[in-house]
């Protein structure tokens, strides 16, 4: 039971328009800072070492916490303050239903992360080395 209630707050989460907004600002946010920092190198190293891979990720640490303060907000907004009472029905306690929904939100600002990581890797394979 407790992976269906995962599974349907993942899909509450992440299979509407605003998580793919945020993936598409994400992916230009990070292309944009890859041009605009990592490419003339971090500190003086090279665009492919691991400094400016570190700052890229950096950079893109707070737009995914901002996610994922979007994500806390959507989980106290009045449109589910409404449903709760049909939400609370289940045979799970209320504490165990939050844990899972932080989890699942972690979870989904986890795999934006995962993208912005995916998106440098494959701009510095096509950058760099094909």
């Amino acid at each position: 039971m407790w992976k269906k209630l995962m599974g349907y707050e993942l899909k509450r989460l992440m299979w509407n328009w605003y998580y793919l907004g945020f993936l598409l600002v994400l992916l230009a946010y990070g292309w944009q800072v890859f041009r605009g920092v990592v490419i003339f190198g971090v500190n003086h190293t090279a665009p492919f070492s691991l400094v400016s891979f570190g700052a890229y990720l950096l950079w893109m640490l707070p737009v995914v916490l901002a996610v994922l303060g979007v994500f806390a907000g959507k989980m106290v907004s009045k449109k589910e303050r409404k449903v709760q009472a049909l939400i609370l029905a289940c045979p799970v306690r209320k504490e165990v239903y939050w844990r899972l929904r932080i989890g699942a939100a972690v979870i989904a600002a986890g795999v934006l992360y995962a993208a912005a990581i995916l998106e440098i890797l494959v701009i510095y394979l096509w950058f760099f080395w094909i």
